[in-house]
């Protein structure tokens, strides 16, 4: 497990979950939705006991780490984490999701890789050349990436600006973040399915 610090702060915290993780949880989405089915995000109602037990070790790890950090107190002892929505996506060919935030009263937010093409980066760096274009818009060789922007507002008068974070998926890859933050994830170019598992946690009384 490893924080990340593009953007310093906020971090992102990053670990891998082992082969058996990814194939528990990859039968869980297999029966939720009929095979071959198109679906962009399925809800898991019901996520496995070793998927939930993975965030929550993460999630508390990132807030104590912040509470040490700032030396304040998040998360008392009245009050406790829970994942309070989580639901799986499934990317085909031109699959994308516009820039976005998870906030509103969740505190952490994430993400899973259960199944990322092989030829991912290699395939899309053929199809399309850095600089290339795909139905006249141009693009880079960002395909089914994840890109995170701090502060999306950019007022060069008032001294402030952005910056971005990009993540190529690996399967077994697993990112926790503070939900405000945004982020956007590239048209993903493929025959194969991009599968990712997400989910947000918020605070309630314990």
């Amino acid at each position: 497990m490893e924080f990340i610090y593009p953007f310093q702060p906020p971090a992102l915290l990053h670990d891998v979950i082992d082969q058996s993780l990814i194939d528990e949880s990859n039968k869980m989405c297999d029966g939720l939705v009929p095979e071959g089915t198109r679906n962009y995000a399925i809800s898991i109602d019901h996520p496995i006991h070793n998927l939930q037990e993975q965030i929550y070790k993460m999630a508390y790890d990132y807030i104590r780490a912040f509470e040490n950090s700032c030396k304040k107190s998040i998360i008392d002892k009245d009050h406790k984490l829970t994942i309070s929505k989580m639901w799986f996506s499934e990317f085909r060919d031109k699959d994308y999701y516009q820039a976005h935030e998870h906030g509103d009263n969740h505190i952490l937010s994430g993400v899973l890789y259960l199944k990322v093409p092989k030829g991912l980066k290699k395939e899309y760096d053929n199809e399309v050349p850095t600089g290339g274009k795909i139905d006249g818009v141009l693009v880079s060789n960002v395909n089914g990436c994840i890109e995170f922007t701090y502060n999306p507002m950019i007022i060069p008068s008032r001294l402030i600006s952005t910056n971005t974070f990009l993540v190529t998926p690996e399967v077994g890859d697993i990112y926790i973040w503070p939900s405000w933050l945004f982020h956007t994830i590239y048209p993903y170019y493929g025959s194969d399915v991009r599968r990712s598992v997400s989910f947000n946690l918020m605070t309630v009384p314990a």
